[in-house]
This record gives structure tokens, sequence and C-alpha cells, in this order.
């Protein structure tokens, strides 16, 4: 089992990740979504 499946199913039980494994999952969905061509990166603050 991968580690996301394993987080998937600990969230699923309604138990809480650890607060690295959280940022790990940020940065990893920020490298896909940055990949993605239909994606534009706009920097802080937008108006």
């Amino acid at each position: 089992m991968s580690d996301l499946d394993r987080q998937i199913e600990q969230l699923k039980r309604c138990e809480p990740l650890k607060e690295s494994e959280v940022k790990a999952l940020c940065l990893k969905a920020m490298e896909i979504l940055v990949e993605e061509g239909n994606l534009q990166r706009v920097d802080a603050p937008v108006t």
C-alpha cells in the first residue's frame, strides 16, 4: 500500500494526518498542478 493510499484510509477513519504529511501532500499537489498546461502561476496578492 502506498503512502497516499494509507493516508486516504487514515482520513476515511477520521484520523488526522501529521503536519509533515499534510505539507508533503500540498507540495506534491502543487508540483503536479504547476505541470498542468491549463494553469497559470499567479503570485499573491491578486487584486
